[in-house]
């Protein structure tokens, strides 16, 4: 008989257990809290306003959700694109919600983006740029993006640099900010390697070189030394500097 009393009291802890966790699954995180709950819920008031003004408005057009979808680089691209166009609405909204003249009113829904619908993803993107290899050379630190961020922009693992998460691809790189969903980027880049001189270095003991890798990109840019003793990684830098020139 106690024994069905301890059976039973832990069929029930663990059902309770359960529907916590199924609890906290189901919560929205702050990502999709801001570009989708918080954003659909000032549609409506926005939507309302026009309504009550006798303003006609399609507000389907304009809401924002998620549809479950392969990686892909132009995917990656279209989750940016559609981010700013969230952002873009956000505030057109308030500027909505502010006017006093249809005719403002009419210039603003004008302004206004459709499809706003970003995709998520469970698997990894398979980054291609042999410039990977050089920021793994000079010690940048890897690793994934948070759970919430992993949804819209993968699971494979990023270089964290001066509080932005960097991925490159064929010569482009996408910049993440997870501290701002909305600064998140996509854009060409410019990585030069400099050879530091040897004499008088104090960087540099047994005159073992200093090399400086420069990385540039509109509005992001950061740079990085590191000492290398290895003869094949200097001469594989060294083939790198003089293919620049």
């Amino acid at each position: 008989m106690y024994y069905g009393f301890i059976i039973l009291g832990l069929i029930v802890i663990c059902l309770v257990v359960y529907f916590i966790f199924e609890r906290k699954l189901k919560m929205p995180t702050v990502v999709t809290s801001v570009l989708i709950n918080q954003y659909n819920k000032k549609l409506k008031h926005v939507a309302r306003f026009l309504k009550k003004n006798q303003i006609a408005f399609e507000e389907e057009k304009y809401k924002s959700g998620i549809q479950k979808e392969n990686i892909s680089k132009e995917n990656l691209i279209e989750n940016i694109k559609t981010i700013k166009k969230i952002k873009e609405n956000a505030e057109i909204f308030e500027k909505i919600l502010k006017a006093t003249a249809r005719a403002d009113v009419d210039e603003l829904l004008s302004r206004l983006n459709e499809k706003c619908q970003l995709f998520e993803f469970k698997e990894e993107f398979d980054a291609k740029d042999k410039n990977n290899d050089i920021l793994e050379l000079f010690n940048i630190e890897k690793g994934k993006l948070g759970f919430e961020y992993q949804k819209y922009f993968g699971s494979q693992d990023f270089f964290f640099v001066e509080n932005k998460c960097v991925l490159l691809d064929n010569f482009s790189a996408f910049i993440i900010d997870q501290k701002n969903i909305f600064d998140c980027i996509y854009l060409t880049y410019n990585l030069k390697i400099n050879k530091k001189s040897l004499k008088n270095d104090k960087k540099s003991e047994n005159n073992e070189p200093i090399y400086e890798i420069l990385f540039k990109s509109e509005g992001f840019e950061f740079a990085r030394q590191v000492k290398v003793i290895q003869p094949h990684l200097q001469k594989f830098l060294n083939k790198k500097i003089k293919n620049e020139e």
